[in-house]
């Protein structure tokens, strides 16, 4: 759904969701190991899915992602929030 959201976002016209698949979400642990479990990802390569994607959904993930880039990068290179 991520990134189905992010896509209908950007470039809505290279969605259609007339052929997004529904299946159920995968179930895995809340952390990652390496090297990575082939396992945890489900045959259909979706971790969840696509049906409930949403333009708004893309809107405020890009937000969201966005504004914790720029955190980052200030936090780590003392870049001050312009005037």
């Amino acid at each position: 759904m991520l990134e189905t959201s992010l896509m209908l976002a950007l470039y809505p016209t290279l969605v259609d969701l007339s052929r997004a698949v529904d299946v159920e979400p995968a179930q895995f642990p809340p952390y990652d190991v390496y090297p990575a479990k082939p396992e945890w990802t489900p045959a259909s390569g979706t971790l969840s899915s696509p049906k409930d994607a949403s333009a708004e959904k893309g809107e405020l993930l890009l937000e969201v992602c966005t504004k914790g880039i720029v955190a980052a990068l200030r936090a780590e290179f003392g870049t001050p929030c312009p005037a």
